[in-house]
């Protein structure tokens, strides 16, 4: 049985609010650090990835999602924000279910999101990428299967990524 998607205003709300999480948290990083006390206390990383990952949350919404990860992993100064974002196998389920499937746009910008990630990692907190119980590494993993991507900018994106990635392994 299928569900008709979220209504417009539940999905712009969404959009709204994640975008003032992306700017709380990096604004945050600077002044007040609380902020992503606060953040993991309300374990908002899982329900990103949630949504992300739900098949009824509309591409517009995903896109804005991704674009919080983004400036989330792009602006934590602290090594324990750092540590939280990579660790707790969000990211990993995240990486290993995907986004995108066919919608191109929202392809790329999850490439972006994984580029992101795998340009900040460094031998310490690669390992926090890496499943142990199953020594998989679902971020390379999936790199490695948009590096064979129809379009051209994921597939430089992916490949850089993975480039990165192991020059740092």
């Amino acid at each position: 049985r299928h569900r008709a998607p979220p209504p417009p205003e539940d999905a712009w709300r969404l959009i709204e609010q994640s975008r003032l999480v992306a700017e709380a948290l990096a604004w945050g990083e600077h002044f007040d650090p609380s902020l992503f006390d606060l953040f993991c206390e309300r374990r908002l990383l899982p329900g990103l990835v949630a949504a992300l990952c739900a098949p009824r949350v509309p591409a517009a919404a995903k896109v804005q999602l991704l674009q919080t990860l983004s400036m989330m992993s792009q602006n934590v100064r602290h090594e324990t924000s750092w540590y939280y974002l990579l660790s707790g196998g969000h990211l990993s389920k995240l990486f290993d279910r995907g986004v995108g499937g066919a919608d191109e746009e929202l392809t790329a910008w999850f490439v972006s999101f994984e580029k992101s990630l795998a340009l900040r990692l460094d031998a310490n907190t690669v390992t926090l990428c890496i499943d142990r119980a199953t020594g998989r590494f679902p971020l390379f993993e999936s790199l490695a299967k948009h590096a064979v991507h129809g379009d051209q900018m994921v597939r430089t994106s992916a490949r850089t990524a993975l480039l990165t990635l192991l020059r740092r392994c």
